[in-house]
């Protein structure tokens, strides 16, 4: 990680402060000479590993307790509960904007998944928006083991990238090598619905004792983000006045270690969470002049993003920890693995 720092740092000040845009082998900044600096692009592709996992670990109050045995109560989520294939078909836009000193890099697919299937289990869910039933309200969901049921999720990702471009390695007039560091967010959002027939009742589970509707309707939207730091590359072979072709890389990551007291306003929802995460993504186009600095562009992408975190109550004190009630620890995990082919423009 400090290697990562000090690596960044020096990246940025021999860039900024000690290169003039002049010179001729080392250039301060990235090389603008064809004019081409923005670029947007449509993507088809699929997914071909795409995971999500909640997994309830242990919680404090039993410890506390001594109700040892209802840790076993924890609960496990994941993909499979909703029969979710690992395979999706996608469809997405980029663009990216090139300054001197700063490239900004913005990318989104979208995906829809949907399956019918079967409860494995009695299932818990907390929704979104709520189940009406002879007049009340239910934000919880239970859906009995063997109920067949519908999900639908219509989501995607998001990746937004401001690299700083501090100078560009020139080989000649037809050869470039530009570095880059920067920050970036990555998510994921979508909305989803769940249709598990007419609600049959209510069910009170959890301790403390919370109300499930027994079936239903619901949607919501789920959504994580995942703030970002790393480093990238482009190489560019190829004259100002010729077909160029572009190689794009970059590793971004995120190691985090402390409270999410920066996330909520409310001190009863701070947790302690370590969270790692990494994205990286490979892109490879070829650009072919039309005229005047335009250009249309066709090539692939490749991107594997990891992320893993665990959620862990803040309390230790005995008594803090009766007071709070609150649930279990748990471990969460997402992961997509994708290819892509683009088109675009580029002037």
């Amino acid at each position: 990680m400090r290697a990562i720092s000090i690596w960044l740092g020096i990246v940025l000040l021999s860039g900024v402060v000690a290169v003039p845009a002049e010179a001729g082998f080392l250039y301060g900044g990235r090389d603008l000479e064809d004019g081409r600096d923005f670029s947007l692009r449509g993507s088809v592709g699929q997914i071909s590993d795409f995971n999500a996992m909640v997994q309830e670990t242990t919680r404090s109050l039993y410890d506390v307790t001594g109700s040892y045995w209802k840790q076993d109560d924890a609960e496990n989520y994941n993909l499979n509960d909703f029969n979710i294939a690992d395979e999706h078909n996608t469809v997405g836009l980029s663009l990216e904007k090139a300054w001197r000193f700063f490239t900004f890099q913005f990318d989104t697919s979208i995906v829809k998944m949907e399956s019918s299937t079967v409860a494995r289990r009695n299932y818990y869910i907390g929704v979104g928006e709520s189940i009406e039933y002879q007049g009340n309200s239910y934000d919880r969901m239970q859906i009995p083991k063997h109920t067949p049921f519908d999900f639908e999720i219509t989501g995607g990702t998001i990746d937004t990238k401001l690299f700083m471009t501090p100078f560009t390695l020139r080989f000649g007039p037809g050869f470039r090598i530009t570095p880059m560091a920067g920050i970036g967010i990555f998510g994921f959002a979508g909305e989803y619905d769940i249709d598990a027939g007419p609600v049959q009742g209510v069910k009170i589970y959890q301790d403390p004792p919370k109300e499930f509707a027994i079936g239903g309707q619901a949607s919501g939207i789920v959504g994580l983000g995942m703030p970002e730091y790393g480093a990238g590359l482009e190489i560019r072979m190829g004259t100002p006045d010729t077909a160029n072709l572009v190689i794009q890389g970059h590793y971004m990551l995120l190691e985090y270690d402390g409270s999410t007291s920066f996330l909520t306003s409310s001190a009863h929802r701070e947790k302690n969470a370590k969270i790692d995460h990494v994205n990286i993504r490979g892109r490879v186009y070829l650009e072919i002049p039309i005229k005047n600095s335009r250009s249309i562009m066709i090539g692939v992408q490749y991107q594997q993003v990891e992320s893993e975190a665990f959620i862990s109550s803040t309390a230790t004190d005995p008594e803090e920890i009766l007071e709070k009630q609150e649930r279990f620890d748990k471990e969460v995990e997402f992961g997509v693995t994708a290819m892509h082919a683009l088109i675009g423009y580029t002037w």
